[in-house]
């Protein structure tokens, strides 16, 4: 039985930081499945 689990964050980029370089940093992690980014 395999539970999942979903957290939602809000994130204030610093000046220079793309939404991209945070997507790639993420993806790279062996416990997250999934990223969604939803921009506002």
């Amino acid at each position: 039985d395999t539970k999942i689990y979903t957290n939602i964050y809000t994130i204030d980029l610093p000046k220079g930081l793309t939404y991209a370089d945070v997507i790639e940093d993420l993806s790279v992690s062996n416990n997250v499945t999934k990223l969604r980014l939803i921009n506002v």
